[in-house]
């Protein structure tokens, strides 16, 4: 039953779902009741289920309706920006840049970041199999977008965290012991790990600013590395060579919901 739930839901002559789909996320009707009358206690898939019937009641227009049927027919042809954001929940490229569905292809990960290119003699498991960059690979290459926006945002707790791994001086750190590693290992790491990819903007920072400028120097830092480092995979260069691809850094101030545009030449 669980790949069927998860799965794209069938649509029959009539355009409904199958009766076991309708059941369990039926559409919204005008004559559904307020949606805060509908969830009894806190379950959160409740929610995100309300959440979908206001979607179908308010939000699946008349517009919108021809628009996700003409993304079914003719798929993302039509995208032109690849944006590379943050996991934050707090922000949304598509919510900030008022987009519709097929406007923007969104790679989101911690701290908005883009690693360097490797070259393949270089790669190890862990670089080879890379979400971010097989999205950029493929945005670039087979949706040809015309636009890369890395937008970093404010109060980053990916950054924060990384100014907590790098910041202090590593003969200051105490490490623990091979053995205590393995008694407490419960699967963690891969957040450490990937703030490892800010190491060197932090000491850059932590360099020239006090402590507390460092979070927001960082991330501004962050966005113009990854500005930066995205230029290193060929496929990118080539297609800026050419003049059929613009990169650019943006900035989202979640408190006032402002964005800045990164200036090129500072």
């Amino acid at each position: 039953c669980i790949p069927s739930l998860l799965s794209t839901p069938h649509e029959t002559n009539g355009g409904e779902f199958s009766a076991f789909q309708r059941r369990m996320v039926a559409p919204a009707s005008n004559d559904d009741d307020d949606d805060t009358n509908t969830i009894k206690g806190e379950d959160v898939i409740d929610r995100l289920l309300v959440g979908y019937k206001r979607f179908r009641r308010e939000k699946l227009t008349k517009r919108l309706d021809s628009k996700l049927k003409t993304l079914s027919r003719e798929g993302q042809r039509g995208c032109k920006v690849l944006c590379v954001s943050c996991c934050d929940s707090r922000y949304d490229p598509t919510l900030v840049f008022n987009a519709d569905p097929g406007e923007i292809f969104t790679v989101r990960n911690v701290a908005n970041v883009i690693p360097r290119f490797v070259k393949h003699e270089d790669k190890t498991a862990e670089t080879a199999h890379h979400g971010t960059c097989a999205a950029i690979e493929y945005a670039v290459k087979s949706l040809k977008v015309e636009a890369i926006v890395v937008l970093g945002h404010a109060q980053c707790g990916g950054g924060a965290h990384a100014l907590s791994l790098f910041s202090e001086p590593e003969e200051a750190k105490v490490e623990k012991k091979d053995a205590d590693v393995d008694e407490d290992d419960d699967g963690s790491g891969y957040v450490d790990a990937w703030c490892g990819l800010l190491k060197e903007s932090v000491k850059r920072v932590c360099s020239e600013y006090d402590k507390d400028e460092r979070l927001r120097q960082l991330e501004h830092e962050n966005v113009r590395q990854s500005v930066e480092n995205v230029k290193t995979f060929p496929f990118v260069r080539d297609r800026i060579a050419k003049g059929e691809l613009k990169v650019r850094g943006g900035f989202f101030t979640i408190f006032s919901g402002g964005v800045c545009v990164m200036d090129e030449e500072t």
